[in-house]
């Protein structure tokens, strides 16, 4: 079952970034101060060890905070850090991660915030790991971060305020090196990204003459939910020589994505043309099992339900002063001047196998190793550009949007050129949806 949906009138090609990557910020950022919550219900040592949790196991961390700072949770059941560990879920484990970052009203922001969640149930970490889950293991994480924003800029250079949630749970992760996985409980991770951005921002005088540099105003949310996962998904895992790591499933399992991101934008430049990626994306990533770095046999006797759901809209109103606008110039010599991009993204899979040389087999009867996997992405942007001349003058505007059916986009172009009552396209406006679902995929082996 796979769905795509997006409204909007114009399109353009847009750089597609993969779910798993969050997003980066490389160019000047004022760091905001941040609050953490870490929390580990049963954990390990560096050596070799044997875990087992004989009673329910139920670990929370969760913040808020109504300033624009990064809010960062961590929730695990069972972690057996380095070595060979045997660890066993002997009782139900629930963790829950929740960061929630909510900012009524910020005025003059200068820097970008993250509110970030991570929620495991059991983890082996390094080594090879023995991993049983005896019982039912249920990892939520949820990132909120919504703010409203004042936004002054008056300099030659490009500033960084981008606003992001990403949030990832997973039911039982295997680490780096050869592990042995094995579950007969049920297995129900959920993880949910939510990013709003009203913004009010006055370009007063933006004249960047750092070829370079491009200022980040994105809006995203990331969210990725796995039930097995054979490594990690941070940092490098390599593969043991002559080693092969076995992911056996007895029992229903389930992994939900959620993203969500939305942009209401107004601004004024005066004087000048930012170069200002004001970008909206939305990425959801889900995987019922997912095989490690080595070479893996995987096994499932039961049901698979991977579901991965985006959505991303952008408002931008725009007033810029005729005749004092640097685009054209900035044309000639072929520097961008701005983006507008709005990109939804959904990618959900039953199995998924990974470097290694990979054996995958789905031996469920009667129904019980049904695997289903929905993938839904939905973009909206109406972008409206406004020219005056100055004191009073006419305006006009420019929507962009994109249709896609399936995971192909179908661009239909609105333009609006003139002089008094219209205003040409501004910088790179576009809208790209693109969902794609799998019941079992190879892997690069």
């Amino acid at each position: 079952m796979v769905s795509t949906r997006t409204h909007g009138m114009a399109a353009a090609q847009v750089v597609f970034v993969l779910p798993f990557l969050l997003f980066g910020c490389p160019a000047i950022r004022a760091a905001a101060a941040g609050v953490e919550d870490i929390r580990t219900g049963l954990v390990g040592t560096a050596g070799n060890d044997i875990l087992v949790n004989t009673q329910p196991l139920d670990v929370n961390a969760i913040l808020e905070t109504a300033s624009d700072q990064d809010v960062t949770t961590s929730a695990v059941g069972i972690d057996g850090l380095a070595g060979n560990d045997s660890v066993a879920a002997a009782a139900n484990i629930t963790t829950n991660a929740s960061s929630t970052m909510d900012a009524p009203y910020v005025p003059f922001r200068l820097g970008g915030t993250t509110a970030a969640s991570s929620s495991t149930g059991l983890a082996g970490g390094d080594g090879a790991d023995l991993l049983l889950n005896l019982a039912s293991i249920f990892p939520t994480a949820l990132s909120h971060a919504e703010i409203m924003e004042v936004i002054l800029q008056i300099d030659i250079g490009a500033t960084d305020f981008p606003t992001a949630s990403t949030s990832q749970a997973i039911g039982i992760e295997g680490g780096a090196g050869p592990d042995h996985i094995e579950s007969t409980g049920v297995l129900d991770a959920r993880a949910t990204s939510q990013t709003l951005v009203k913004e009010a921002r006055i370009s007063a005088v933006e004249v960047p003459l750092e070829t370079l540099a491009f200022g980040d105003a994105t809006t995203s949310a990331t969210s990725v939910a796995v039930g097995i996962l054979g490594d990690g998904l941070t940092g490098t895992s390599a593969a043991t020589p002559d080693a092969t790591e076995i992911i056996t499933n007895h029992a229903s399992l389930s992994a939900v994505a959620s993203a969500t991101s939305a942009t209401e934008q107004g601004m004024v430049e005066l004087i000048g043309a930012a170069r200002v990626d004001d970008s909206t994306s939305a990425g959801a990533s889900s995987a019922g099992i997912v095989a490690g770095a080595n070479d893996s046999r995987i096994t499932n006797y039961h049901t698979i339900y991977s579901e991965a759901v985006s959505s991303a809209d952008m408002t931008s109103v725009e007033i810029k002063m005729k005749g004092f606008m640097l685009k054209p110039a900035f044309d000639l010599f072929g520097l961008d001047v701005g983006t507008f991009q709005t990109v939804a993204d959904s990618v959900a899979v039953g199995i998924a196998g990974d470097v290694g040389d990979d054996t995958i087999v789905n031996a469920g009867s009667g129904g019980s190793g049904e695997i289903e996997a929905y993938a839904r992405a939905e973009a909206d942007s109406q972008i409206y550009t406004f020219s005056i001349s100055p004191p009073l003058g006419g305006g006009g505007e420019q929507a962009a949007g994109a249709l896609v059916a399936g995971s192909l986009a179908l661009p239909h172009v609105v333009t609006a050129t003139g002089d008094d009552d219209s205003a040409s396209a501004y910088g790179d406006a576009s809208t790209v949806a693109t969902s794609y679902a799998a019941g079992i995929l190879a892997g690069d082996g």
